[in-house]
């Protein structure tokens, strides 16, 4: 099976199955120098404040932050495609990908991770196993998983207060699965709740 990738996560996943990808995404680890399917709409060399303020313009206009060069799809000719629904500003939204599959004779399947907690993400990775015939692998992957944050020693008491930043100017603080890491490793999260999205906040 042909698999391309537009989503970072959907790349490492298919690293951690042992399937190697017909492209990816230009965000994705790309140290083979794979096709690149995606490309940002934002110019590079902006600060970050710029960056924040074009994103959330583009946002309220309903304008793409990325364009899927269907070209690139074309030849590749992927069986599977894996994109997310998670995010509208990290990678292509399901909306863009169904605008360039459009164009294609022979749209390959579309795999969409959905995950916004620990247990999405691997509930994601049996998915994408079950998508490609990889179940064992998958399950296993899972299982070592759950087993690996079990082992995990107790927090200390108290707990250090954590903020993580995924953006620096304006700060946006974590969200999605950031608590329940930061609290597996000891810590006490000053982000948004599990299964929240990131959220900005004053400096």
């Amino acid at each position: 099976m042909r698999v391309a990738s537009l989503v970072p996560a959907g790349t490492l996943y298919l690293e951690a199955l042992g399937v190697e990808p017909v492209g990816v995404s230009h965000s994705c680890p790309n140290p083979r120098g794979l096709p690149v399917l995606t490309e940002s709409l934002i110019p590079p060399g902006l600060s970050q404040e710029e960056i924040d303020r074009r994103v959330r313009e583009a946002y309220r206009q309903g304008l793409s932050l990325y364009r899927v060069r269907e070209e690139v799809l074309l030849e590749l000719a992927p069986d599977l495609l894996l994109t997310q629904g998670v995010c509208e500003v990290c990678a292509p939204t399901p909306r863009e990908v169904e605008g360039a599959l459009a164009f294609l004779p022979r749209p390959p399947r579309v795999f969409e991770l959905r995950g916004t907690r620990l247990a999405d993400l691997f509930r994601d990775l049996r998915r994408l196993g079950e998508a490609l015939g990889l179940e064992g692998r998958a399950e296993a992957l899972v299982e070592g998983l759950w087993a690996r944050l079990a082992a995990l020693p107790p927090p200390p008491s108290p707990r250090p207060r954590v903020a993580f930043l995924e953006w620096l100017d304006p700060p946006y603080l974590g969200g999605h699965w950031v608590r329940e890491v930061v609290e597996a490793a000891g810590g006490a999260y000053l982000g948004p709740e599990a299964g929240a999205p990131s959220r900005r906040v004053p400096p």
